[in-house]
């Protein structure tokens, strides 16, 4: 995915049981939901854990615990048409969001007395081409511009003019899309498949259960191993 290139933004934006195969030939009582990520190092240590919590099948908190075991916690907020309205960090942060139909056209991130505002431009279809960056009102002093392979996931990203980022993808399902709402998901720069090359440096290879979604994914970077993720499922 793309945190890294979100690092400008003020918000980074971003489980249990049924990860055993057979778990997923029951017929689904509710929403099948990414519930959490085990994150480790090379040597197979844990660096950072993601729990998600759930109601009635929205995100409505997002717990993240370092090695030490801090705790930093995102809650998230909808109106009654199940749209999200705002998310409150809990370092203080919060971010709202505006919208024109059911697309998100801009966010924005209040810190300290500052106000960090995001806006997004979409294609025809519905995809996100461009992500502008602002500060206290001003005009935008960094721009994403995204451009997509046949399957709607993201090819390239380009930053402030220069492209920064490649993808190649296989055919598995994101696990991140069961997360969020699909407008959320756009503005994230969350793809429908899973990135198998990152600038012809970066591998990334998976095990899936039965439904396509991986159960884990382990980073190479120039072959040599970087770290793994580990999915948790659940229907809820």
């Amino acid at each position: 995915m793309k945190k890294l290139l979100l690092l400008i933004t003020i918000t980074s934006l971003l489980f249990t049981s049924c990860s055993d195969d057979d778990a997923m030939t029951v017929t689904p009582q509710g929403n099948y939901k990414l519930t959490k990520e085990v994150m480790k190092n090379d040597n197979g240590d844990i660096i950072q854990i993601y729990e998600y919590e759930y109601t009635n099948g929205l995100l409505t908190k997002k717990i993240r615990a370092d090695y030490e075991g801090n705790e930093f916690i995102t809650t998230y907020f909808y109106d009654l048409n199940n749209k999200i309205t705002h998310l409150i960090n809990s370092n203080g942060t919060q971010t709202d969001f505006q919208y024109i139909g059911n697309k998100i056209t801009s966010n924005t991130t209040t810190s300290y007395n500052n106000l960090y505002t995001q806006t997004f431009t979409y294609n025809a279809l519905g995809q996100l081409i461009k992500t502008e960056y602002s500060q206290n009102g001003g005009s935008p002093n960094s721009i994403l511009i995204y451009t997509y392979d046949n399957n709607s996931n993201i090819s390239t990203i380009n930053f402030d003019s220069v492209v920064t980022n490649s993808y190649s993808y296989d055919n598995g399902y994101n696990p991140d899309r069961l997360i969020y709402l699909d407008e959320l998901s756009a503005i994230y720069g969350l793809d429908h498949n899973n990135v198998v090359l990152n600038n012809l440096i970066y591998t990334y290879a998976y095990v899936y259960n039965s439904a396509n979604y991986p159960t884990k994914k382990t980073n190479y970077d120039n072959n040599v191993l970087a770290g793994s993720t580990e999915y948790t499922y659940q229907y809820l």
